[in-house]
């Protein structure tokens, strides 16, 4: 009993956490972020789209699953992204 009280608690402390933010110590949002820090995390984040995307292409591989029409809806979000870099920017 005493176990899932424990448990419990932590899950409350984490969701605490979680929704003021979750960028270094000080648990800033992202738009706290001076544009430094900013730039650091998105390209964290860049790293860790990419390394997923092979790791899913891997176990698709593994499975004999149609990683093609997987890698063309990926190269499709992904150029719609970069395609919208070049609009104008909304506040």
């Amino acid at each position: 009993m005493f176990e899932k009280n424990t448990k419990k608690k932590k899950q409350i402390n984490s969701k605490k956490i979680m929704k003021k933010g979750t960028h270094g110590k000080d648990e800033k949002t992202f738009e706290e972020l001076s544009y430094s820090d900013q730039a650091k995390t998105l390209n964290a984040q860049i790293q860790i789209i990419e390394k997923g995307l092979n790791a899913h292409f891997r176990k698709g591989n593994d499975q004999n699953k149609n990683i093609v029409s997987s890698k063309e809806k990926y190269i499709k979000q992904l150029m719609k992204l970069i395609n919208n870099l070049d609009k104008p920017l909304s506040e």
